[in-house]
């Protein structure tokens, strides 16, 4: 992954082109209906247990199956991986509910714990009718809509329960008192001169969540993240690809390359979705529009040459129901990085 990029690209407005210098393309890709698409998969629904016989050949466990496991395991990098750039710390190609191989050079060392369950296609049925809905829809409010369906499905199954808070409205400054000794308090807002909310934790915690549906759902969207990464864009590119950026459902790419616009049209265009292009864009195809696990271009005409580390930002916000009109500073790029190693260079991490 690189701290720093800089597209280089001749005959472009506003870019400086160095011909000394490698063609350099910058682009952001955003996977369409990556959580949704992993909710089509086999899911955890019963007969969870704990495998008591850890020797479990995870090469062996078919990739379509009615019995998944999620396993507590020791990995090991050899060190002839440690120099190679990566993308993110892989691990299997199936975590969660399946393993199909181990990837590239990466070696299970020992398995600490192991949960069995029964898993199938439950979740589907929704998911494809969300999906399908949204397709259909030509305004934005009912494509927000469908999508936000699945996107909250998954937000419930990994909502942090003991995050929640109890709040209770008193009148009286005896009870007010009273409430604010207990051990569970943990805030209060003045309303009004005779009106006063108490806020405190939960005295008693229902998990009532499925937080394993959650885990598998966010390691199967994982899983498409990392095979697109090695297996589609590592493949075609090799050396000449770097990460810049990264989240659960997107990355950003600097690439060598004559014309990132030719490689998706001749090479990578099964995987894009390039519908919200210019319809008079040589790459325009609604073939792939709003379809899962297909990868938008959101940058697909836009040249920056600019950047700030903090930036004004002015919103509206109501406080105890008085609309306020406020400015902050915030930090929008940071070079703070401890989760990799960084370079000599100050650019290359590991």
């Amino acid at each position: 992954m690189l701290l720093y990029a800089k597209a280089i690209i001749p005959n472009i407005r506003g870019l400086n082109y160095n011909q000394n210098k490698p063609i350099t393309w910058i682009t952001y890709l955003d996977c369409v209906h990556l959580y949704g698409k992993s909710m089509l998969t086999e899911l955890p629904f019963k007969d969870f247990e704990w495998v008591d016989y850890l020797d479990i050949d995870v090469l062996k466990i078919p990739d379509i199956s009615k019995v998944g496991y999620i396993l507590e395991v020791d990995i090991d990098y050899p060190k002839n991986l440690h120099k190679k750039p990566r993308f993110s710390i892989f691990t299997f190609k199936r975590m969660s509910s399946k393993f199909k191989t181990i990837a590239n050079g990466l070696k299970l060392v020992k398995i600490y714990r192991a949960i069995r369950f029964s898993q199938s296609k439950w979740m589907a049925p929704y998911i494809e009718l969300c999906i399908n809905t949204r397709v259909e829809v030509n305004n934005n409010f009912e494509k927000h809509f469908w999508k936000l369906l699945i996107s909250s499905v998954f937000g419930k199954y990994t909502e942090n329960v003991r995050a929640r808070t109890s709040l209770r409205l008193v009148s009286s400054t005896k009870k007010a008192s009273k409430l604010m000794m207990k051990t569970y308090f943990k805030d209060r807002t003045i309303c009004s001169e005779n009106l006063m909310a108490i806020h405190q934790h939960k005295e008693t915690i229902k998990f009532d969540k499925a937080i394993d549906v959650g885990f598998a759902i966010l390691d199967v969207s994982k899983t498409f993240m990392y095979d697109f990464h090695y297996n589609v864009m590592k493949k075609k590119y090799g050396d000449k690809i770097s990460s810049l950026y990264s989240d659960t459902d997107s990355m950003t790419y600097a690439i060598q390359t004559q014309n990132f616009f030719d490689d998706i049209k001749y090479n990578l265009s099964p995987i894009f979705d390039t519908s919200n292009y210019p319809k008079d864009h040589y790459c325009f195809s609604e073939i792939h529009k709003n379809q899962p696990e297909i990868l938008n271009t959101y940058i697909n005409h836009i040249n920056v040459d600019d950047k700030q580390t903090r930036r004004d930002m002015h919103f509206i916000q109501s406080n105890k129901h008085v609309v306020h009109s406020k400015t902050v500073n915030k930090l929008v790029l940071s070079a703070n990085d401890d989760k990799r190693y960084i370079m000599n260079d100050g650019i290359n991490t590991l």
